[in-house]
């Protein structure tokens, strides 16, 4: 899986950018105590975005910059699985 991101990072750098742009935007915005109202009001690349998922992504965010969660991948292997059909 450490090879599957690192591609997707090679793939996408600009996309690696924007998660942190966003997230660290973001949080600056709850930080300042903004509702999420008004971040959808701010940022319209959110105004779609129901609470949960702003919440979601920055408290995940979060955790990630902090070092307090990771996702290795484990969950998921390289072979293919027929248990979903």
């Amino acid at each position: 899986m450490i090879v599957n991101t690192l591609i997707d990072t090679v793939r996408a750098p600009m996309g690696t950018a924007r998660l942190l742009e966003g997230h660290s935007t973001l949080q600056r915005a709850r930080d300042a105590n903004l509702t999420c109202d008004q971040i959808r009001t701010v940022f319209p690349d959110v105004a779609d975005c129901a609470d949960e998922a702003i919440l979601g992504f920055v408290e995940i965010g979060r955790r990630l910059i902090a070092g307090e969660a990771r996702f290795k991948g484990k969950a998921f292997s390289a072979k293919t699985s027929t248990a979903f059909g």
